[in-house]
């Protein structure tokens, strides 16, 4: 006997082509936000790369960070001006409707604000902007373990470019565009490494009860190439 072929009904034929539209917009979603840190990761490898470039040029010719500023000497510019030399950079100035500059950390709450007078910042070659940051002159902050981490100067904001090749200046995000550096008297080193003070494990959490340190998920980002602090608590 012929088994008669039964053809889908209209719903059964809606009920899979939503099925596949809803998988196919979860794969798309998925790719695009893959593809958005692979590109945040890029901008900061290269960053990163540059600014240590910068730094190594500076202490052959000028010494360790401490011998660049005099007393009395406005330290951030001091520091953007040794690094000016060094780096492709061009002063950057805040959009005129921002009195100054707040810093929001991954669980929305604003970590740090600092008035247009106090912000000294550049943009590099391809867009990005970099700001100097509570500069110690005398290198003596400590940090960690490490040489480095034990001297450290001051800190590096690095903030990347969106999709459109645009910088935020009114939703700067530590640890989505926008990453911390200590500068310190050995180099430039990315805030949060393991086993420091600022612990990436301990610190770049996203959650909105505590008091947290998104500068120290730029380590994390850097040596694991992922943002998966933003969906869950991170061990190394």
């Amino acid at each position: 006997m012929k088994k008669k072929l039964k053809a889908f009904s209209a719903q059964e034929t809606l009920v899979v082509a939503v099925i596949i539209l809803v998988i196919g917009s979860l794969v798309i979603f998925m790719m695009v936000k893959g593809s958005q840190v692979r590109e945040a990761v890029g901008q900061l490898d290269k960053t990163y790369t540059s600014l240590n470039s910068a730094f190594n040029l500076a202490k052959m010719n000028e010494g360790t960070p401490e011998a660049w500023v005099n007393k009395g000497d406005d330290y951030q510019k001091v520091f953007y001006k040794v690094f000016s030399k060094y780096l492709s950079i061009v002063p950057e100035e805040l959009p005129s409707h921002l009195a100054g500059q707040i810093y929001y950390g991954i669980n929305g709450k604003t970590e740090e604000y600092v008035d247009r007078k106090d912000i000294t910042m550049g943009r590099l070659n391809d867009g990005i902007v970099i700001r100097f940051a509570n500069v110690n002159p005398y290198c003596t902050s400590n940090r960690g373990g490490t040489y480095a981490l034990r001297n450290v100067c001051g800190e590096i904001y690095v903030q990347i470019k969106d999709v459109n090749g645009n910088v935020s200046f009114s939703n700067s995000i530590f640890g989505k565009n926008t990453f911390a550096f200590y500068l310190t008297k050995e180099g430039v080193v990315p805030i949060g490494t393991k086993g420091s003070k600022d612990d990436a494990q301990y610190l770049c959490k996203k959650k909105s009860s505590v008091a947290i340190n998104s500068k120290s998920c730029t380590a994390w980002i850097l040596t694991k190439k992922n943002m998966d602090y933003l969906k869950h608590n991170i061990e190394w």
